[in-house]
């Protein structure tokens, strides 16, 4: 038997051949507590739950918590966007990826464990989680993708796994509760805008090995105190430091080419920089 089936409050997609079943969204939004079962009975056939399809729980704002049963492999994209009420979860063992918005909008959210076998991440998964504090990130991660943390306002604390190597865009944009962070030294990539808006972010040291650092980058960092810029940086882009108005002084490596418009804009308490020798161009608007 296949087709679509409801079993103690939960709407399944059964697929007969495979004896499986995908958890999908229902005709009224989930409330209250969920589990979901390793297995269910159908027509006295049973079927394995292994996979929560794309936008299955979203917007369910009356559902406070879900447990989800361990036979769980994957989860589609969203699947857990809006769920405003939750306030934490427990990813399944046997899942080696997640989705891009899985807690999209997740307000409430506090706790997300993460097992340690997941090796790639979808962009904004926990975009506009506002109350998520700290998250421990699975040491096989080799990106964290964009706008992952993006609107996490009291996100107060993370640990970047020593392989990342590449930091998404915006992916700590308005985390406005972010005072610090560590950035592995195999880091070679930072995207635009990634701490645009922390407006408690005081020091960052960037890895050696980084050749660019993109645009808007510290970006409304209003109480940034120092960045410790490494010699391998070769490009400055645009509005890297606009509006940093607390640095006061920033030396610019000799491995410095080119440097964009308007990098110290607004930066009223810098007193102190100097400029490398390598440069070819010094931009008209560098200290707008």
């Amino acid at each position: 038997k296949s087709g679509k089936n409801i079993v103690d409050g939960i709407n399944y997609q059964l697929n007969a051949k495979k004896q499986t079943a995908t958890v999908i969204k229902n005709v009224e939004p989930y409330v209250g507590d969920i589990v979901i079962p390793e297995k269910i009975t159908v027509d006295s056939l049973t079927f394995y739950v292994e996979e929560i399809a794309s936008g299955a729980f979203a917007e369910s704002t009356g559902m406070t918590s879900i447990q989800i049963a361990k036979t769980v492999c994957k989860i589609g994209s969203d699947a857990f966007k809006n769920c405003t009420s939750l306030t934490e979860i427990t990813i399944p063992e046997k899942i080696s990826e997640l989705p891009s918005g899985l807690f999209d909008g997740c307000t409430s959210l506090t706790s997300v464990t993460i097992p340690d076998r997941v090796s790639n991440m979808g962009s904004g998964i926990f975009h506009n989680c506002k109350s998520l504090e700290h998250i421990d990130l699975p040491q096989r991660l080799k990106k964290i993708p964009d706008d992952t943390f993006e609107g996490c306002s009291s996100l107060l604390s993370l640990n970047i796994p020593d392989g990342v190597t590449e930091l998404g865009d915006m992916l700590f944009k308005d985390c406005m509760s972010l005072k610090e962070i560590e950035i592995p030294l195999g880091v070679s990539k930072l995207g635009h805008s990634l701490f645009l808006g922390c407006v408690t972010l005081e020091n960052v040291s960037l890895p050696v090995g980084l050749t660019r650092i993109e645009r808007s980058t510290f970006e409304n960092c209003s109480n940034l105190e120092t960045v410790v810029i490494p010699n391998s940086v070769q490009r400055i882009e645009d509005d890297a430091f606009k509006n940093c108005s607390n640095l006061d002084s920033v030396y610019l490596p000799n491995s410095l080419k080119m440097i964009g418009e308007a990098i110290f804009e607004d930066c009223s308490s810098l007193v102190k920089t100097n400029i490398p020798s390598a440069m070819v161009k010094i931009p008209s608007e560098m200290f707008k």
